[in-house]
């Protein structure tokens, strides 16, 4: 597998799969919003998150963006030889 190659990923439309979740804080991230929101997940974040007014919520996200947002990751982290 090259990392220039990458196959397409099996994305989940559950905003509680592992993708989705790895999407959505690669967004915050990229949106500048990580350091200002608390990234809300239903069922996952604590209950008390939900009452926060910095509340974020998580959505699901395309198959594109999901796969965009990962393989662009990927990509600056994974040293190439």
């Amino acid at each position: 597998m090259s990392i220039y190659n990458l196959a397409p990923l099996i994305i989940e439309k559950n905003v509680n799969s592992n993708a989705q979740i790895v999407a959505n804080y690669l967004k915050a991230l990229k949106t500048n919003i990580i350091d200002k929101k608390d990234l809300f997940f239903e069922n996952i974040s604590p209950k008390a998150f939900s009452n926060y007014k910095t509340r974020y919520d998580a959505i699901i996200l395309s198959q594109q963006e999901c796969q965009q947002l990962i393989f662009e990751e990927i990509k600056t982290s994974v040293k190439t030889f």
